[in-house]
């Protein structure tokens, strides 16, 4: 009676309804869980080949950026002591190179990753690219040594220097008498930068 009447007031849950509900968790299977791996390799294949030409511009770019630099601290070098700078490439198996120095010509040279030079002349600054990196530079004229002069920093020859990627990107470093630089891309071949007028 007591129950019943508690029943009435909602107080007293019926053993029929007082049922707990069930939570349905369902866990991730073998099968999706190898899909998915499948898909994640498939995208990272397609995706390698544009990430390595990606890396190789951002190499190419960087070399071409830090031979500018010194490039232009040479020829401000020459103005400011009042002496000729050169600047001489040279390329082997293990990579390319090149030294900025004063003094006679014959005395300074670089090959893989050592740069030297003998009295009287004097080493300023000394950049090597080692083959691994799969990045080259070597000057497009028949001449591997330019000097800049201390009067006015102009240069003799005018230099083109040529850098140049495994997967045919290339970025040419531009210098007129006078010294100013531009950089350009043969047949616009390296996104980003303007093509090479000649």
């Amino acid at each position: 009676m007591e129950q019943q009447g508690l029943k009435k007031c909602g107080q007293v849950p019926d053993a029929g309804i007082w049922t707990r509900g069930r939570h349905h968790t369902r866990g991730v299977t073998l099968i999706e869980t190898l899909i998915t791996v499948f898909l994640l390799c498939l995208l990272a294949f397609i995706a390698l080949p544009t990430w390595q030409s990606h890396l190789l511009q951002k190499r190419l770019e960087s070399a071409a950026e830090t031979y500018r630099q010194h490039f232009q601290w040479a020829r401000s070098h020459a103005m400011r002591s009042g002496q000729t700078v050169s600047i001489r490439f040279a390329s082997d198996a293990s990579g390319s190179c090149y030294i900025v120095f004063t003094g006679p010509e014959t005395a300074c040279g670089c090959k893989a990753a050592t740069a030297q030079c003998t009295a009287p002349a004097r080493l300023l600054v000394s950049e090597h690219l080692p083959a691994e990196r799969h990045i080259a530079m070597q000057p497009k004229s028949v001449s591997q040594i330019f000097r800049l002069g201390p009067l006015h920093g102009t240069v003799t020859p005018t230099p083109v220097i040529v850098f140049s990627g495994p997967n045919g990107q290339t970025l040419h470093e531009v210098a007129n008498k006078l010294g100013r630089t531009r950089s350009c891309s043969p047949q616009g071949s390296l996104p980003g930068w303007p093509a090479c007028t000649t």
